[in-house]
């Protein structure tokens, strides 16, 4: 029968994972799977370095035993030299030196006892850090009235660090207090609710009293004082403000500025300040709630607020402070001028203020991006802006761009919520329930829309991973090499898997690959978890395209003695991750291709050989002081064929894995100072490959303690020329 040979060459293989191709029609240049091998702009495909731990860390602040998925894990770069992480109760500053080691100082500036740190975040060269109100905590608002309660509070830190300013959240009284009244009912008898909402809504209390004297009644929710005051005096007539028929709306509320998460208190207080003869307190308390996230955005401090731990039936409010304020001034989220005022209540365009924004849901998490304020909820992503192009409050409006928001907190593991949410140049990466989404800005509408970049490569894989481990997945943007990386975990029944994994997606080339960390086997010493940041550093590796400056913080994890942070980066140049306590481990690499029938799916083919190309990475030699020389940073690669979409032994088609890397002449040193000058910087080998079938898959390995560099191959298929 007669033979047909087919060349086919594979030399740009940077297509990365893809899970959603058809078998029989697999793109070029693409992975089924694979770990551990980065993508190199290129064309080359190069096993990572391992993770090791920084030099020169000293141990120092813990985390506690028994808070591991304890809700509330954060951190921030702040500034350019220090490191803050919010653990559970605790917030500690870790400096980075020159050289860009970390933990060489560190700081508790803050523990906890008592009250749960709800968040950080940083405004200007300040740290803010949200907080659980502790007992009887005192407050001297801006008119000098001095309240004693509890509330959600932010403690603002200097770069000392020293505490310079506590604040809580406090807003103008839009919507007062529920007094049992219809708004257009004038009552005979006065109540504690009703006397203050009528305060709230400008009232003065000589007013109040006079109106009553002249009519036996008091205003309604609907009667405006400015009705019956003389344009020129000021002079107050009741019988003015009955003729000027007010209707069943509410007049202008918001006279009082009140402490948002606990107003009721607030509210007494001002009715028991205007009137000291009034007893009592009012029924109606605070909404109550939590500040679930804080950013600064436009030169302004803003605050997401969810008023219940339902989400769904409270409320949720979004809090931004005036702008250029003080320090002291950034919880004042209200409008200077009076709004009940008759002379000045007009709104500035540096005001503070406050929105319902309970169509978002539960409100996650907010970010700024260029001149838009974007919010992740329960309901889907939205985006807030203003009209104009400077941000103003009264030309503020509220988009909706994605029905698929950001992941709920997960059951087994605690955490704040939307950490995947990730900044990259101009767009913004998170983990949703239907895949991997971009926010992308729409030069047609000049609108931000959401799209999904996982659904037609790696879906298959995203559906794969736990849900708790997507809930709690960690985002980062590398600026050096231009990936997005997303680090997280999987759990089975509450327990952690020791082995963590980071899915990368390069923005340039728009691929995906993954690196598997080679963690502890044993539940003495679990990393856990592995959280990355960019420290802003000169320290990059030039023959290594992952900025040294990414480091992760990495917990090793004790059931019976308390644990330090550690922080490591891709510097091991043995392949080996987290060499805790000598115990070295290799973290292999692998590569699967796509499956590759030559564009034929009919006919037995044969591969009579295949010629790898990789980069020659030998150096030099070492000595072993017996003058016996091994060569310096060897590399090596096993090659396997998989025949006929074999994915287990079961069908005798997957062969034998055989070495590829090796030289095709022997070099003899002239000892240990030899360069290993080879006269050659790619090493190309031909192999017979084994085997037949319609379709053939290779699969690319590492060896322990060895580099590859895999440039890419061609292939010599022989085949039928009849079916």
């Amino acid at each position: 029968m007669a033979r047909q040979d087919i060349n086919t060459e594979f030399n740009t293989f940077v297509g990365g994972i893809l899970t959603e191709a058809n078998p029989i029609n697999y793109p070029k240049g693409f992975t089924q799977d694979e770990e551990n091998f980065i993508l190199e702009r290129n064309g080359t495909r190069r096993r990572r370095r391992g993770l090791d731990f920084e030099s020169g860390f000293t141990d120092g602040l813990v985390r506690e035993v028994g808070v591991v998925n304890s809700v509330g894990y954060d951190h921030l770069l702040w500034g350019d030299d220090q490191l803050v992480i919010w653990d559970s109760e605790k917030v500690s500053v870790y400096d980075i030196d020159t050289s860009g080691t970390i933990s060489t100082s560190h700081t508790a500036i803050i523990t906890s006892s008592g009250t749960s740190i709800l968040g950080i975040s940083q405004y200007q060269d300040y740290l803010m850090i949200a907080r659980e109100g502790s007992n009887n905590r005192s407050f001297t608002d801006l008119a000098g009235l001095s309240f004693t309660y509890n509330s959600p509070e932010i403690l603002i830190y200097d770069k000392t660090p020293t505490l310079v300013d506590t604040i809580v959240l406090r807003v103008r009284d839009f919507v007062g207090i529920d007094d049992g009244t219809d708004n257009q009912l004038r009552p005979g008898t006065l109540s504690n609710e009703h006397y203050y909402n009528l305060l709230n809504q400008g009232w003065s209390t000589t007013n109040i009293a006079q109106y009553f004297t002249d009519t036996a009644t008091y205003p309604s929710r609907a009667d405006s004082q400015n009705s019956g005051l003389d344009a020129q005096t000021g002079a107050f007539t009741s019988t003015w403000v009955t003729l000027a028929n007010n209707g069943f709306t509410n007049t202008s509320k918001g006279r009082y500025p009140i402490d948002l998460l606990l107003a009721g208190v607030n509210r007494t207080d001002h009715l028991n300040t205007a009137d000291a003869t009034t007893t009592g307190t009012l029924t109606s308390g605070g909404t109550g709630g939590t500040i679930d996230d804080m950013a600064e955005h436009v030169g302004r401090m803003f605050y997401l607020v969810n008023s219940d731990a339902n989400g769904e039936t409270g409320r949720t409010v979004l809090c931004f402070s005036g702008a250029g304020v003080k320090t002291v001034e950034l919880g004042n989220c209200y409008q200077t001028n009076d709004p009940t005022s008759r002379d000045t209540s007009q709104l500035l365009d540096s005001d503070g203020g406050h929105l319902d924004i309970s169509s978002v849901g539960r409100g996650y998490k907010i970010v700024s991006l260029k001149d838009r304020l974007f919010i992740f909820g329960s309901k889907g992503v939205f985006e807030l802006f203003s009209i104009d192009s400077v941000f103003k409050p009264a030309t503020i409006a509220i988009r909706k761009i994605a029905q698929d928001g950001a992941l709920p907190p997960g059951t087994t593991a605690g955490g704040s919520v939307g950490r995947s949410v990730t900044v990259a140049e101009d767009s913004i990466f998170y983990f949703a329930k239907s895949g991997v989404m971009q926010i992308v800005y729409d030069f047609n509408s000049g609108m931000y829309t959401s799209v999904n970049i996982s659904s037609t490569k790696i879906q298959t894989l995203y559906n794969a991973i736990a849900e708790d481990a997507k809930a709690n997945a960690e985002g980062v943007y590398v600026a050096s090499d231009q990936t997005v990386r997303f680090l997280y975990n999987d759990f089975t029944g509450g327990d952690i898997q020791y082995r963590d994994t980071e899915l990368v997606y390069d923005l340039v080339l728009k691929a995906w690959y993954k690196n598997t960390f080679v963690t502890a086997a044993d539940e003495d010493t679990a990393f856990y978890p592995i959280f990355p940041f960019l420290a802003q550093v000169n320290v990059a590796q030039s023959d290594y395209p992952v900025d040294d400056s990414l480091r992760y913080a990495v917990l090793e994890i004790s059931t019976s003695v308390d644990k330090p942070y550690r922080f490591c980066s891709y510097t091991d140049t043995n392949f080996e991750d987290f060499d805790a306590g000598g115990a070295a481990r290799d973290a292999a690499a692998f590569m699967q291709t796509g499956y590759i029938n030559a564009g034929d799916t009919q006919r037995h083919k044969q591969a009579n050989y295949i010629v790898p190309s990789f980069i020659r990475t030998e150096d030099g030699f070492t000595d072993d002081g017996g003058g016996n020389l091994t060569p310096n940073n060897e590399s090596s690669c096993d090659i396997t064929a998989y025949w006929d979409y074999a994915d287990t032994t079961a069908g005798g088609k997957i062969g034998t894995a055989f070495e590829a890397y090796r030289y095709n002449r022997l070099y003899i040193p002239s000892g240990a100072a030899d360069t290993f000058n080879y006269g050659q910087s790619v090493i190309t080998t031909k192999n017979k490959l084994l085997g037949r079938g319609r379709a053939l898959s290779l699969r690319f390995e590492s060896s322990a303690g060895k580099d590859l560099r895999l440039l890419g191959w061609g292939l010599g298929f022989e085949t039928n020329t009849k079916v």
